[in-house]
């Protein structure tokens, strides 16, 4: 049984995030570097990890104003 690991830095290579976004059909995955882009400026992103391999990734956007 697979163990995932979650993590809660923005240090994920791109070949990694294309890899998952071009599995799910994510239109995304066709603009890499605006993708990037906008998973480093993310409020929050999560990865989660089998391993070495990407198998899923969340990310949320703030005004940076109405959080404790």
């Amino acid at each position: 049984m697979p163990t995932i690991k979650y993590r809660f830095d923005k240090e994920i290579e791109k070949k990694q995030v294309l890899r998952l976004y071009s599995a799910l059909g994510w239109s995304s995955a066709e603009k890499p570097e605006k993708l990037m882009e906008a998973l480093r400026h993310s409020h929050t992103l999560i990865s989660a990890w089998d391993g070495d391999l990407l198998v899923g990734l969340g990310n949320s956007l703030s005004d940076g104003h109405n959080h404790d």
